[in-house]
């Protein structure tokens, strides 16, 4: 199975690829990706299992059941996918207005610090520290110079809308 075709049909694919790459234990959004995947007809059974599963299921079966999905579906992930993916996950959220831009911020800021600063949120991480001084009065630091106390939120729903539509 080709990732790209997958994420079209189910976009939380985006989502769980990050949890599977930080290996995060099961949750509703792993649920609800298997119900999603079963509605448009993936009807594999490790999938209909993970739907059913308790929350307390023990993290090295879910690991297990993980990784046997995935086989089954045939999905190659490149290393780290899930990270840039997960960006684009949180900016169709934000541009869908299912969340405000500075939850996204926040959200891709606090992945920062749960990989280890990996290269690909760095600029969240940072931005968001900037939206944070600029609230408290301060200058901001890294970014263009175009974020202001008053246009926070407008200036990150940009950036999202530019990182999707450039």
């Amino acid at each position: 199975m080709d990732l790209q075709t997958l994420i079209e049909k189910v976009p939380s694919t985006r989502l769980v690829l990050y949890y599977r790459e930080i290996h995060t234990s099961i949750n509703e959004e792993w649920k609800m990706w298997a119900l999603d995947m079963m509605e448009v007809g993936y009807q594999q059974s490790s999938i209909a299992q993970l739907a059913g599963e308790d929350l307390s299921m023990n993290p090295f079966e879910f690991d297990a059941l993980v990784e046997l999905i995935f086989n089954e579906l045939g999905l190659k992930c490149p290393q780290d996918i899930g990270k840039y993916e997960y960006i684009i996950w949180v900016a169709h959220q934000v541009i869908e207005g299912n969340m405000s831009a500075e939850n996204g911020f926040s959200l891709l800021s606090q992945a920062a610090v749960n990989t280890n600063f990996h290269k690909a949120f760095l600029d969240f991480y940072y931005l968001n520290d900037d939206a944070d001084l600029l609230r408290r009065g301060y200058p901001a630091c890294y970014g263009d110079g175009t974020m202001h106390q008053d246009n926070i939120e407008e200036w990150m729903t940009e950036y999202f809308k530019k990182l999707l539509f450039k």
